[in-house]
């Protein structure tokens, strides 16, 4: 069997019969008789593509929807500003107006991964915290300026723009701690768990303590 423009069809295996969740229970007509399904050889595309590609697959006649992996067709949403807009919330005498447009549309571009925005920054030379923090506090006075989030985080804590602002010192220390627990030696994690047992073990004594003596109280 060929398509219009001559290409073979991949074939259905119809009288393999399917087994467990494969299985398809044939619909059942008026009188109470079941019919096999109606297949056909189908174009499709993919709205998260914008080349205009079509592909072809077997699909049930009669059912019309959209291309089911695209609901995961997700994007980052970045709030935008105006030159009025910047000059008036967003200026800041650390960042230029040409470097936070960069970090904009980078973090738009990479769907908020900032290692890649860092890789591909080619304004002065900044580390990926700064980055970061340029991007959510340009959201965060925009959401406000804006009237997205009307009372601040008071009256929106289920914003986490808003209610948990991203804080770049907190950041640069967890990932100096975490670093240091990497660059650990062998010896080095050996004396912290030895430390850790025999502080477990002294707790387990003292809490042994106190319950006989909490016995003997309750006995005399």
């Amino acid at each position: 069997k060929e398509t219009r423009e001559g290409a073979p069809c991949p074939l259905v295996p119809g009288s393999v019969p399917l087994r467990g969740k494969a299985a398809v229970k044939a619909p059942a007509n008026a009188a109470g008789n079941t019919f096999p399904s109606k297949w056909g050889w189908r174009t499709f595309s993919n709205p998260a593509r914008t080349d205009g590609l079509e592909l072809r697959h077997w699909e049930k006649i009669g059912l019309q929807h959209e291309y089911a992996p695209s609901r995961f067709n997700k994007t980052a949403e970045v709030l935008k500003y105006t030159d009025d807009e910047y000059v008036m919330a967003l200026a800041s005498t650390e960042w230029s107006k040409q470097d936070t447009d960069q970090v904009m549309k980078l973090a738009q571009r990479f769907e908020l991964n900032f290692i890649l925005v860092a890789d591909r920054w080619t304004g002065p030379p900044r580390k990926t915290e700064a980055l970061k923090d340029r991007f959510y506090g340009v959201q965060r006075k925009l959401a406000e300026l804006k009237g997205l989030a009307p009372g601040g985080a008071d009256e929106h804590p289920e914003s986490v723009l808003l209610s948990t602002p991203y804080n770049a010192d907190w950041e640069t220390q967890r990932k100096a701690a975490m670093q240091k627990g990497f660059s650990r030696s062998k010896q080095e994690d050996k004396h912290e768990r030895d430390i850790l047992e025999a502080a477990a073990r002294i707790e387990e004594k003292q809490r042994k303590r106190k319950a006989e003596q909490k016995k003997k109280k309750s006995s005399t």
